[in-house]
């Protein structure tokens, strides 16, 4: 039964890797930073200080990853980066995001199932000023649960990351999947190449590879 389970557990990440290589996968956070740190030069960002990003600052970010082809997660990488190394910390309501979404597509696929945009209430990315504070907080209306080819994925009410380092989210709080009847966390994402991620639950040491959309303007 083991064997069985490790058979089809291996095929299926075979599978996933294939299908993500096929896949367009655009620039990249490693060479997006650059070019969106020039961007968040402009926030109005104080040390030590939670600063509420407005629709324009959304706006200039999502119409930038646009252009050179990056996800949501990828933005989230660069801004930590930035952030981070400043003493910056940034909030991001809901409102400013959901309200593009007439003009471009931010979520589709795997990432609309764990961040749908119309359950945020917003997201909090950056330096942390407090013990209840993460490098990635974001905060929901309700908890959900959503059916991915993985298993039946469970997210908090709060979720985020403990850790982030460029191409990678570590230690997750809030996620969970369910796998063949057992419940297990979600512990890490991984950039592992542009425009894809890797998943990893707890006790599974192959990961499930997926192509994360890129935003684009419809």
């Amino acid at each position: 039964m083991v064997r069985k389970k490790f058979s089809l557990l291996f095929v299926f990440a075979l599978f996933s890797s294939m299908l993500a290589f096929a896949t367009p996968s655009g620039l990249g956070a490693d060479e997006a930073y650059p070019i969106l740190e020039d961007i968040f030069k402009t926030f109005t960002l104080e040390k030590n200080t939670l600063y509420t990003a407005t629709d324009q600052d959304v706006e200039m970010l999502i119409q930038k990853a646009s252009e050179i082809q990056i996800n949501i997660m990828e933005i989230l990488d660069c801004a930590y980066r930035y952030l981070s190394k400043n003493s910056f910390r940034i909030k991001i309501v809901s409102s400013s995001i959901v309200r593009l979404t007439q003009t471009y597509r931010i979520t589709h696929d795997v990432l609309a199932k764990i961040l749908p945009l119309d359950k945020i209430e917003y997201i909090e990315l950056g330096t942390c000023f407090s013990a209840n504070q993460n490098p990635l907080d974001i905060y929901l209306f309700e908890s959900f649960s959503s059916e991915l080819d993985l298993g039946t994925a469970y997210i908090e009410k709060h979720f985020g990351f403990k850790k982030i380092k460029p191409l990678l989210f570590s230690e997750a709080f809030g996620l969970s999947v369910k796998v063949w009847g057992i419940k297990k966390e979600l512990t890490r994402l991984e950039l592992y190449e542009p425009g894809n991620g890797a998943f990893y639950v707890k006790r599974f040491f192959i990961p499930k590879r997926y192509h994360l959309h890129l935003i684009i303007k419809y």
